[in-house]
């Protein structure tokens, strides 16, 4: 099955990720490079800023869009929804993705439109058993990230850009303004066998599982791979340091000499019935690794949709995204 690829900020870290896996499991794509300096036969000169670049999307017959860095101005997804081209987004921090999600609902499709920037590429959603959700009224995520992470600028980045916003948690659907890096919660994640102490901590899926799935509460925390690192992060915020600091020097803060660290999440899930499932997820390659696979896993199923609007997640059926996951020998899920 030939397909046509556009990643659009593709010469980035995770852009260049995709490519590598999507060339090694299909052979028969053509993958194109949307960058605004095209260096190579297979880049295309496309600026989000220029939108008469787009054009060489429809010069070049690209059948799907895949957006690897920033569209404030949501200029590929019109453009896309438009000229009828597939598209998938892997960029967007919660406020834009409501905005691009508000947009492509109120149109009329004819391709298809996959929102996929939950954590890792959208995959929490795909790993919870859809058969039930109906009888979940509470998901609470735990996440390990390591500062050592080779996973790129772009989550470094986040975080800096990020700590010092309030953003909404879902109680029993109340929604409540809190700040990253607050509420501390002693937890011990189930594949690395450790307890740590976590904080509040913002993603696209509380939206994404609160709005689309319909569960009441939704929570999400973060540590460190150190204790102390955590601890110092969160006396900083408590102090409201940061909230001085400028933004280069708090990215400067965050950045570390990445030399490469496992990555791992765990969802808790409690059902109305008040039994609780855990699925655990692990990346011995990173955050950047898991990101880039599961990216290229949502491409390979998309094909097969009908045209419409779509989070990553409902490509699936249910425990089929975490089969699919497991063929890449580095990435170990466990439920408990």
């Amino acid at each position: 099955m030939s397909k046509r690829i556009l990643l659009v900020g593709g010469s980035g870290f995770i852009g260049k990720k995709i490519e590598k896996i999507l060339k090694q499991r299909n052979p028969d794509f053509h993958v194109y490079i949307g960058s605004r300096k095209p260096e190579k036969s297979n880049h295309i000169l496309i600026d989000l800023d220029t939108p008469e670049t787009l054009t060489q999307i429809i010069k070049n017959s690209i059948e799907l869009v895949v957006l690897c860095t920033t569209d404030k101005k949501n200029v590929l997804l019109e453009y896309c929804i438009n000229y009828q081209i597939s598209y998938i987004d892997i960029t967007h921090p919660s406020e834009q993705l409501k905005l691009s999600y508000e947009l492509a609902k109120n149109k009329n499709i004819n391709s298809r439109i996959i929102f996929s920037s939950g954590w890792m590429s959208g995959i929490i959603g795909g790993l919870i058993n859809q058969n039930s959700i109906n009888k979940i009224k509470k998901i609470n995520i735990y996440i390990y990230y390591s500062s050592k992470d080779d996973s790129g600028k772009s989550s470094s980045h986040f975080i800096a850009e990020n700590i010092t916003k309030k953003y909404p948690v879902y109680l029993d659907n109340t929604k409540k303004q809190i700040k990253n890096f607050q509420y501390p919660e002693n937890y011990e994640f189930i594949i690395l066998k450790k307890k740590f102490k976590t904080y509040s901590f913002e993603i696209p899926d509380l939206y994404i599982l609160n709005h689309i799935d319909q569960i009441p509460t939704v929570t999400s925390k973060i540590t460190f791979e150190s204790n102390m690192t955590t601890l110092g992060v969160a006396l900083l915020q408590k102090l409201h340091v940061f909230r001085l600091l400028p933004l280069n020097l708090r990215k400067k803060i965050f950045l570390s000499d990445k030399k490469g660290d496992q990555t791992s999440f765990d969802i808790v899930v409690t059902k109305q019935n008040d039994n609780i499932e855990t699925i655990s997820v692990q990346s011995a390659n990173g955050q950047g690794d898991l990101t880039a696979f599961s990216t290229v896993l949502h491409i390979e199923k998309l094909f097969s949709f009908p045209s419409g609007t779509y989070f990553s997640h409902q490509l699936y059926d249910n425990f089929e995204l975490a089969k699919s996951l497991q063929q890449n020998t580095s990435i170990k899920i466990k439920i408990n």
